[in-house]
């Protein structure tokens, strides 16, 4: 049992697509964990962050020392160019607090590996929740240089790279997952479409072998299943056909005995028996070949065609009228749609009075719809379908002459044509036959 899918509206429907999605959901996750390590393991990360930035500072010390008084406000505002790091010159630094916190403790160790001996750096108080790092660097002079690095969260800088690579990563794999994903399934496509348009008498046209290597396996697959399902129905068909033609010779026979019967009665029982027989096996024959000849399409005038089946009926006798347009060229395979409308008209006359053949064009599209209506008894909706079936009657309403296989022909012609047959209720009571054949 299949079972179906309920697709979500933000999901799509193609798998290159569904493939593309994944791919750039799967980066976006590993960036928003690297994103979420980064700060939850923040005490690990933090060294590498203030050790770079109290290289810089060092640096800058040592280089504000050497500077005259005038000189040095200047060259702390441009010597560090870094986000997150403020320096600033002070005359009297506030004492070090030896309840610092954590980042200011090791800004203030780092300071003193990076100056040596014979500076003196002291850590300053900061708020456990400020995110800063302080520490103060004295001087030769005595004044003191106040250094302040932000040492929680992430840099705007680093931020930005982040979202950027994100981003571009995103991107670039969105657009090689589409290409790679369309280039692996157009196989799929080309062999979905080979299933969809299956025909039994394309054994001479497999399907193209290409993509990768599970595709080509049900391709294979697939041209196994069509060999055997062909060898059975032409076997079938094979069978069938032999023995509708054999069966002619001796109906023959046997008509041109019962034609020397003296006993006239017994002679016009035996001769409908007979004709029954014969019918039967045109009908099969006709029924048979129709699965297994091909008539090329050509461009006929629909009304004309109609209107010699009403005329052939009502020179029988037969009350049955035409309704539509006066011409109408329309592509198809005329001895095909002349036997299926013929079928259909037959059908109609047998259980109807009165029979009317429409012709019009589909409501909203550039097809053609084909009616033939009676007024007979009319078909349950229950087995509408099955009548379609080979050799199915409906004795108890549509009388015993049949074969069961005027609608069965029917079908198969209209479905090479690319359309569909339906029975429907009719306006009188009766049934409405309606063949839908589709624009080429």
């Amino acid at each position: 049992m299949i079972r179906a899918t309920r697709w979500r509206p933000w999901w799509p429907h193609r798998l290159a697509s569904q493939i593309a999605l994944v791919v750039c959901l799967s980066i976006a996750l590993a960036h928003g964990v690297t994103v979420g390590a980064f700060y939850l393991l923040r005490p690990v990360v933090q060294p590498p962050i203030l050790f770079s930035a109290a290289a810089q500072i060092a640096t800058l010390a040592r280089v504000v020392d050497r500077l005259p008084l005038g000189q040095r406000a200047e060259a702390v505002a441009l010597g560090v160019d870094r986000p997150g790091v403020a320096l600033r010159l002070g005359d009297v630094p506030e004492p070090e607090d030896t309840a610092a916190a954590e980042p200011s403790r090791d800004l203030r160790d780092l300071l003193r590996r990076h100056l040596g001996e014979g500076w003196r750096v002291v850590a300053l108080a900061s708020r456990p929740d400020a995110g800063l790092a302080r520490s103060a660097i004295a001087l030769e002079d005595g004044s003191w240089l106040v250094a302040e690095v932000v040492a929680r969260g992430i840099s705007p800088f680093l931020l930005a790279q982040l979202i950027l690579s994100l981003a571009v990563a995103a991107v670039v794999t969105a657009c090689l997952s589409v290409w790679a994903t369309r280039r692996l399934i157009r196989p799929l496509s080309r062999f979905a479409e080979t299933v969809d348009a299956f025909d039994l008498e394309a054994a001479d046209h497999p399907v193209a072998r290409e993509g990768s290597q599970e595709v080509r396996q049900v391709v294979a697959a697939f041209e196994r299943m069509r060999e055997r399902i062909i060898g059975a129905v032409k076997d079938r068909t094979d069978t069938l056909a032999a023995i509708s033609h054999d069966l002619r010779t001796p109906l023959a026979r046997l008509r041109l005995r019962v034609e020397g019967l003296d006993d006239e009665a017994e002679q016009a029982a035996l001769i409908r028996d007979v004709d029954r027989l014969e019918r039967l096996v045109v009908s099969a024959l006709s029924f048979l070949r129709g699965q297994r000849q091909a008539e090329p399409v050509a461009a006929i005038d629909l009304p004309s065609l109609l209107q010699t089946v009403c005329d052939d009926q009502a020179d029988l006798g037969h009350v049955i009228s035409y309704e539509g347009p006066d011409r109408l060229v329309w592509s198809c395979r005329p001895d095909a749609m002349t036997r299926a409308v013929v079928n259909l008209v037959d059908n109609a006359v047998e259980h109807g009075a009165h029979v009317v053949v429409r012709l019009g064009r589909e409501d909203g599209g550039d097809g053609v719809v084909i009616e033939v209506e009676d007024d007979g008894p009319g078909i349950p909706p229950a087995e509408r379908e099955r009548v379609f079936e080979p050799f199915v009657r409906r004795d108890e309403a549509r009388g015993r002459e049949g074969f069961g296989l005027g609608l069965p022909i029917v079908r198969s012609i209209v479905a090479q044509e690319g359309g569909d047959v339906a029975l429907l209720d009719g306006a009188r009571g009766g049934t409405v036959a309606r063949i839908r054949l589709p624009g080429r």
